[in-house]
């Protein structure tokens, strides 16, 4: 439902910007023919109606994703709204009240929209029923008539004209209507048949129905029947002399609705702006042609402008991890690599960057790539006062950048700079971060490559499920499961993904289909969708795996290590949190998960050395008083092994 809830969200929020235009467009062009409101009012119901849409260089739309779709399970959720000034006032505020702490049952964001999602399904179904009774209504009272001519009934209990039906419209008027008003409303009610506004109209309510929450929304329906009416008024006076135009006028006002409340299926003859129409016939002088071409020319615009959205800068980034592996230049001798923590790149043009919380096991959001128009004499005020490699200069960069971001990270992201910079050439990607528009040290970004594994672990854990952790071998399509502690099952299987699901298929004697919702990033547990056998207390329903892309982007003590001396690099990750240790092995024959009885959590610092072509595990306290230990890292095929030395 949430998912739902918040596609229908920035779909509303995409097409406001297209109603705003729209109604800035109505406010100049008053001599534009009506029936070109009405066009761009049909652009807004293409925008509501169909979920996808193209990327265009020329879009005016801010942002494609305002709400981000995994906005219920981050734990500092954050809106992009294309403008950097809003986000940066809005977010911190957003992050701070509805963080998604370790010890809250549920995350805040997910229960609001949750809830907001249910009353939007709530009122959109109320107002459909509505529409569906209005049509039921308007049957009842039109059961007695009478046929005047083809398609066109009068009838007892009518007060105004107006068509009804959508396969076979029909036109009903009042029996007492005077024959000098009957043909002119008459051809202004087929008028509205041969425009199928018949149509139009109650596709307007429908999609009005789903968009209920946004008040630009309400204002462009009732701006599109005004616009309805005056299109059909314009196309019927065009052929009416001086004294019919007169007598046009008058029926309108003889016709016309006394207070009607917005209508989901009727057009009627004088339903809406009786003043305004009457006024605008008064008025009315045939559009010049210039005048239509130019309307036809902002349709045109607007169309490629609103209802396409903005090319992803992103793409120019390989999307996944990646790690500082040089300094280039710094203010800074004595600069490293060090500190500098994992960046991931996703597809909607999002940085994601590790968590300096060791226990809390996760990605935030760094913020969005901005693109950045740096000039030669912006380069040398960025990199004022750096020291570079010999061969990088400031006039280097100024010829050999192909593409350049600036991001502004978020409250959250633990960034203590302004700004981050990303400098992209052919082949090389740069970050720098910056305060007070100059990069303090500029660094070389590596992308990880080495290792095609997944690994994703509990984003909360309780009482009843913890270290528990799912692993995937995207070169094999296969895979392990580890249910925490509470089970010693450890199941082997097969994986694939269809329609944005997780499909894990065991291997062993129980072959369980377990199905995770891939949700960008993170995998939650579908009960209902999977079959366990009968096989009970495997994982709650919903409960959230957070997931480290590439293993390489484990948070917690990683390195490469070659610890049979064979030549092929394994990867031992130490997760040192509240719930335990986990050693987590790559190696050519896939993954070893192993729990070690070492209490690591007691000591101040944990590292590895390599020594002799041995691996080795140094465990010391900060106090002198304490003895310090050493353990020989080896591995037996299944599991990691650690012997103490004397």
């Amino acid at each position: 439902m949430e998912y739902l809830f918040i596609h229908v969200l920035n779909i509303s929020i995409a097409a406001s910007f297209l109603v705003l235009a729209i109604i800035l467009y109505r406010s100049f062009a008053k001599k534009a023919p009506k029936w070109i409101s009405v066009l761009l009012w049909g652009l807004v119901g293409l925008r509501l109606l169909f979920p996808f849409s193209i990327e265009s260089a020329l879009s005016l739309i801010p942002s494609k994703n305002t709400i981000p779709t995994t906005i219920t399970h981050d734990r500092y959720p954050a809106l992009d709204t294309g403008f950097e000034n809003v986000d940066e006032i809005v977010n911190p505020i957003l992050s701070g009240s509805m963080e998604a702490r370790p010890e809250y049952s549920a995350n805040p964001m997910h229960v609001w929209i949750t809830a907001l999602g249910w009353i939007w399904l709530a009122v959109m179904l109320c107002m459909l029923l509505y529409m569906a009774a209005s049509f039921i209504y308007l049957r009842i009272k039109t059961r007695v008539k009478v046929e005047r001519e083809d398609n066109v009934y009068l009838c007892d209990y009518v007060k105004t004209p107006f068509i009804l039906g959508i396969i076979r419209p029909r036109i009903y008027l009042p029996s007492d209507i005077s024959d000098k008003d009957y043909s002119l409303v008459v051809a202004h009610e087929r008028a509205h048949i041969k425009r199928l506004d018949y149509i139009w109209k109650p596709l307007g309510f429908l999609l009005l129905s789903i968009y209920w929450f946004n008040p630009l929304l309400w204002v462009a329906y009732v701006l599109l029947c005004r616009d309805i009416e005056s299109a059909c008024d314009e196309k019927v006076i065009s052929n009416l002399g001086d004294n019919e135009k007169a007598d046009y006028s008058e029926a309108l006002l003889t016709l016309g609705i006394k207070n009607r409340v917005i209508s989901a299926c009727p057009l009627a003859f004088g339903e809406v702006s009786v003043k305004s129409r009457v006024s605008a016939i008064s008025k009315y002088k045939k559009p010049a042609t210039i005048a239509i071409v130019i309307s036809l020319v902002v349709c045109t615009i607007f169309a490629v402008c609103f209802l396409t959205y903005k090319k992803n800068n992103a793409v120019a980034v390989e999307q996944g991890i990646w790690y500082a592996g040089k300094v280039i230049g710094s203010t800074d001798a004595n600069a490293t690599c060090d500190d500098v923590p994992l960046f991931v790149f996703t597809e909607n043009g999002d940085l994601l960057v590790e968590s300096k919380n060791l226990a809390d096991l996760s990605y935030v959001r760094l913020g969005k790539m901005n693109t950045a128009y740096v000039s030669k004499s912006e380069y040398e005020s960025l990199f004022e006062g750096v020291t570079f490699r010999e061969g990088y200069d400031a006039e280097y960069f100024h010829n050999v950048i192909k593409a350049a971001w600036r991001i502004t990270p978020s409250v959250s992201s633990g960034i203590d700079h302004k700004e981050v910079y990303l400098l992209r050439t052919e082949k090389e990607l740069y970050m720098g971060y910056a305060d007070d528009g100059k990069i303090g040290t500029l660094y070389e970004l590596r992308f990880n490559e080495a290792l095609p594994t997944y690994l994703y672990t509990l984003k909360y854990t309780s009482p009843e499920v913890n270290n528990a952790a799912l692993i995937l071998d995207s070169s094999k399509g296969n895979g392990r499961i580890t249910f925490g502690d509470h089970s010693s099952y450890t199941a082997l299987g097969t994986y694939e993904y269809k329609n944005s699901k997780l499909i894990f298929t065991t291997t062993d004697y129980f072959e369980l289909k377990l199905v995770f919702l891939d949700v960008g990033g993170a995998l939650i547990y579908s009960e209902k969708d999977s079959d366990t056998h009968g096989l009970s207390g495997l994982f709650p329903d919903g409960i959230l795996f957070h997931g480290y892309y590439q293993l390489y982007g484990a948070s917690q003590c990683t390195k490469f290590f070659d610890i049979n001396n064979d030549g092929n690099h394994e990867l031992v990750s130490v997760n040192i949190g509240n719930s335990g240790t986990l050693w987590y092995l790559v190696h050519s024959q896939g993954v070893a998960l192993a729990n070690s009885t070492i209490p690591f959590t007691k000591y101040d610092d944990i590292r590895f050395e390599e020594k002799d072509s041995s691996l080795y595990l140094v465990c010391e306290y900060s106090d002198v008083d304490f003895n310090s230990y050493r353990y020989k890292v080896t591995f037996d095929g299944k599991n990691l092994i650690f012997t103490p030395e004397e």
